[in-house]
């Protein structure tokens, strides 16, 4: 059994694949470490959320390691609740309760989000995100606003980690988003010069 914030499932809704031929980002990971850590992840594969409960902090009878895709319709369906926490439960059939929605795990393998996840250097400084995609940056700011429990005005903080990604980041180190650039150059012009009215 494993008890959570529901605004903390909640946040992996706004990155999670919708319509996508890979079935298996179609979900939201939750994974227990061996040290007790709990990670909540989703990911449409071009704008990754984690978060992090840790191990004084993680409500789970369940040892570590263990993990499972979450189907996304009943990742929304459950945050529903108005409920301040929601629970996680196996059943003896081997599907799961989460909150009052049974569920099946989604039967795949989730892609090894570690390999992305690490953040900028301390001499990073914020840049704009020139070749970003405005939408992912708006999913990036609404889950981490929705793990930390933010008002939907607060604009998290970003950094440029390298020329591959912006990390966006909470008041804490919980909590974060990851948004790739543009796969392809936007073909841009100067602005015109205005003619005299």
């Amino acid at each position: 059994m494993l008890t959570i914030k529901t605004r903390q499932l909640k946040a992996a809704i706004h990155t999670a694949a919708v319509k996508d031929i890979r079935f298996y980002l179609k979900g939201v990971l939750i994974e227990r470490c061996t040290n007790g850590d709990v990670h909540i992840v989703s990911t449409d594969g071009a704008c990754l959320f984690a978060g992090l409960i840790p191990a004084p902090d993680a409500d789970c009878s369940q040892v570590g390691p263990w993990c499972m895709i979450v189907p996304i319709d009943a990742v929304k369906t459950a945050c529903k609740t108005k409920s301040p926490v929601i629970t996680l439960v196996p059943m003896p059939d081997g599907r799961y309760t989460i909150g009052d929605v049974v569920f099946t795990p989604v039967d795949g393998t989730f892609p090894d989000w570690r390999r992305v996840a690490h953040y900028p250097s301390i001499e990073a400084q914020p840049v704009a995100p020139s070749m970003l995609d405005p939408e992912l940056m708006c999913k990036a700011f609404d889950a981490v606003r929705t793990w930390h429990g933010l008002r939907s005005d607060a604009l998290p903080a970003y950094a440029q980690r390298d020329t591959s990604c912006t990390v966006v980041h909470g008041p804490d180190c919980t909590g974060f988003a990851i948004v790739m650039p543009y796969r392809t150059k936007i073909d841009t012009a100067a602005p015109f010069t205005p003619a005299s009215y």
